[in-house]
C-alpha cells in the first residue's frame, strides 16, 4: 500500500473515530439533559432489577418475583434445567425470558398495584380457557400473554 493510500486510510478513520465519539457524547449529554420523567420512560422495561450488569435477565430475580421454581422456569423457556443454568446468557433463553418479563411491565403498566397484579397472574383467567396467566407462561405461551396485554392497552380488547 502507498503512502498516499495509507494517508487517506488513516484519514478516513480518524475521521469515523471522531464521528463514533461525537455521536456517545451526544447521546450521554442528551441523557443528562433529560428530565426524571423522561428517564423512568426510558428505563421503564428494565423493571424490579430482572436484568443484571451485562444486560441479561437475572433467571433468580424474575424466579422469586413470579413464585415460580427452576424447573417451571426451565420449562416456560423449553429448556431443561441444566442447560438453563449452563446457558442463561443464550440468545434463545433471553429471548424467552424477555417475553415473561414484558408480561410483568405490560401488567405494571395497566396495573399500579402489584399486588392486583399478582392476583391477575394466579387467577384462571375465561379467556384462557380457566388456565392462570402463571400456568400459560409456564407453559411457555407468555406471547400469546404478551399479545393479550397489548390489545387491552391499546384499546382493541375491551
Amino acid at each position: 500500500m502507498s503512502f498516499r493510500s495509507r494517508f487517506h486510510w488513516n484519514l478516513l478513520l480518524t475521521y469515523h473515530m471522531n464521528y463514533d465519539m461525537y455521536l456517545i457524547a451526544n447521546i450521554n449529554r442528551r441523557f443528562n439533559m433529560a428530565t426524571a420523567s423522561e428517564k423512568v420512560r426510558l428505563f421503564r422495561h428494565v423493571e424490579r432489577g430482572f436484568y443484571d450488569e451485562t444486560g441479561s435477565i437475572n433467571i433468580e430475580n424474575l424466579r422469586k418475583e413470579l413464585g415460580l421454581t427452576l424447573e417451571q422456569i426451565a420449562k416456560a423457556v423449553g429448556k431443561n434445567i441444566r442447560t438453563l443454568q449452563k446457558n442463561s446468557h443464550s440468545r434463545a433463553i433471553q429471548q424467552r425470558l424477555i417475553q415473561i418479563v414484558a408480561v410483568l411491565t405490560l401488567l405494571n403498566e395497566l396495573i399500579d398495584n402489584p399486588q392486583e397484579g399478582q392476583v391477575w397472574l394466579n387467577a384462571p383467567h375465561p379467556d384462557f380457557a380457566g388456565m392462570t396467566p402463571k400456568q400459560l407462561i409456564v407453559e411457555g405461551k407468555a406471547q400469546a400473554l404478551v399479545d393479550y396485554l397489548n390489545e387491552i392497552r391499546t384499546g382493541a380488547l375491551r
